[in-house]
């Protein structure tokens, strides 16, 4: 799996998770304490996340890390 095949994967995942919750990235962004760029980067697949920062999306989103992860 390429860099680029991770990083959408991990896009759409978030994505997903994000939305059935009901939370827009800019909600997602105050809640993490991080500009809502960089969670716009995450579902662009422009970024992908440091563990700490995957940790706590997946804890913020109601979800395990793994689910994040294609």
């Amino acid at each position: 799996m390429s860099p680029e095949q991770i990083a959408e994967g991990f896009a759409n995942r978030m994505s997903v998770a994000r939305r059935r919750l009901g939370l827009s990235q800019r909600k997602v962004a105050a809640l993490m304490d991080v500009d809502p760029s960089f969670v716009n980067h995450l579902e662009a697949g422009r970024r992908l996340p440091s563990l700490p920062n995957l940790y706590a999306l997946a804890k913020l989103l109601n979800v395990k890390p793994k689910d994040l992860l294609p």
